[in-house]
């Protein structure tokens, strides 16, 4: 399917087709999907686009076509989705097949008997137990609204149940931000601009938008155009993959490049091999009521901030956490540790962490902490950009080694916009954001590797360069090409 407005090339104009299964009753649109021969489906589209009636047709199919006894299943966000979205039009399709399929069912279990020892079965994923579905493996799999999931569920049990088997799987949703079903769907072929195509031949992306399925009536569609902001109509009628929603970083894609954010530890080692210009910073968050975290980033002329080393604990005095965090970063050379500027506020008898830290020396760099700014630099250095000169562009600029920073990773992925405190840190309806603090000091730095601009002779000592220090546009200064320390 395209993803323009325009409609789909390859439909049928018979609005049956035909199966080992018999003759279904079908939209115009739906033969063109049925027809792929991918292992894995993702199909996206307007409401009332009839998509959900597509992926029960699709799965009871597969489900009779499979070669062995077992089951499929059908999944939503909730068992309750299930029961009253879903389970009478499942009835309808079993009773309505054009041969006799139907076997019996089970209100309570949503279960559907079918020929040959094989049942259906509708599954919300508030309802799975992993433990109690190990060893189970699954002929056809089906998630309704995918887009409107977390994705553990499919990533942690339901992938694993289709292996043995070698199952298809059909994703079926409404756009919902770009979420995990985008990244599927630019596996699946959606082309974004300026980005490496990332298509994989055992995936397939197909949209359908409300008008071009032949649902809803024009003068319907024409009334939505013009009560809905522009934003909701691209994304909810025309099935398009509109903005961000839902996270605070929702750009964030905790899979290994070229796909997500996730740097493999020998790309790591190759990076550091050939790019002389990193400099090493430290983004720390002090933690009262929650952990102290502190992040070790490395930092390229380009911007590109890759986290490498984390350090989260509870209930260390400041001089523990300061004698641990030296002995971590061994004998590097950090350039500076930025901090919560919350940590130069005075206590009652005019103290402050930042003094005592000094002290211990352990000394910080105050950062400014503009919350919507910080993270507003976040989300686009998540997101690949094409920069002239980078060798490893469109690579994002936001990189996580892999295995390295655990807390950083998890909370990339699950900090929801409406919990983190606009002024920082702290745990916030339940969620732990202070490595995300961390990381935020570190970007809102606007820090940049040294990058050599003058190789001329000059009265230095042997091996000592000219070096532009980048940082907010700040002028030119000396510096040693290893060390980075400044020269006077």
């Amino acid at each position: 399917m395209k993803s323009s407005s325009a409609r789909l090339s390859g439909w049928r104009g018979s609005s049956e087709s035909e199966s080992s299964s018999g003759k279904m009753e079908l939209l115009p649109w739906h033969p063109f999907v049925l027809d792929r021969k991918e292992r894995f489906l993702i199909l996206v589209g307007g409401r009332r686009s009839g998509k959900s009636d597509l992926i029960i047709k699709w799965l009871l199919r597969e489900i009779l076509n499979h070669p062995r006894r077992g089951q499929g299943w059908l999944t939503m966000l909730s068992y309750r989705q299930c029961k009253e979205v879903l389970w009478d039009r499942v009835i309808w399709e079993a009773k309505a097949w054009p041969f006799p399929i139907y076997r019996g069912k089970s209100d309570t279990e949503l279960r559907l008997d079918l020929p040959n020892d094989k049942k259906l079965y509708l599954k919300g994923l508030d309802k799975i137990d992993p433990n109690a579905v190990r060893g189970r493996g699954l002929l056809a799999l089906g998630m309704s609204e995918a887009a409107f999931c977390p994705s553990e569920p499919y990533e942690k049990v339901l992938r694993p149940m289709i292996s043995d088997t070698k199952a298809r799987v059909m994703f079926e949703s409404s756009p919902n931000g770009k979420n995990w079903i985008y990244n599927m769907a630019r596996l699946g072929g959606l082309k974004v601009h300026g980005s490496p195509s990332l298509k994989d031949a055992n995936y397939w992306y197909g949209r359908i938008g409300t008008p071009d399925a032949g649902t809803v009536e024009p003068e319907e569609i024409e009334m939505m155009r013009k009560e809905m902001s522009p934003e909701d109509f691209d994304q909810e009628v025309m099935g398009n993959f509109g903005g961000y929603t839902g996270r605070t970083i929702p750009e964030f894609y905790d899979k290994a490049w070229p796909l997500g954010n996730i740097l493999k530890v020998e790309k790591w080692a190759e990076m550091q091999e050939s790019m002389q210009d990193l400099i090493l910073v430290r983004g720390f968050d002090w933690g009262i009521a929650s952990q102290t975290v502190c992040l070790w980033a490395k930092v390229d002329a380009y911007g590109r901030a890759i986290f490498h080393r984390e350090y989260a604990v509870q209930g260390k005095n400041l001089q523990e956490l300061c004698m641990d965090i030296r002995a971590k970063t061994g004998d590097e050379k950090v350039l500076f540790t930025c901090a919560d500027p919350h940590l130069w506020d005075r206590d009652w008898n005019l103290n402050t962490l930042e003094a005592q830290a000094r002290l211990l020396g352990f000394p910080l760099r105050k950062s400014d902490n503009n919350f919507d700014e910080s993270v507003t630099k976040i989300r686009q250095m998540c997101t690949e950009m094409v920069i002239q000169g980078d060798p490893y562009s469109p690579m994002p600029r936001i990189m996580v080694v892999e295995g390295t920073c655990p807390v950083l990773v998890s909370q990339f992925k699950r900090l929801e916009n409406q919990h983190p405190e606009r002024a920082g840190s702290g745990v916030i309806g339940r969620q732990m954001c202070d490595a995300f603090d961390a990381a935020r000091y570190i970007i809102s730095t606007n820090v940049r590797g040294v990058k050599v601009v003058n190789l001329e002779p000059d009265p230095l000592p042997p091996g000592v360069r000219v070096l532009d220090w980048r940082k907010g546009g700040g002028g030119s200064r000396k510096y040693h090409p290893v060390t980075g320390v400044l020269l006077h």
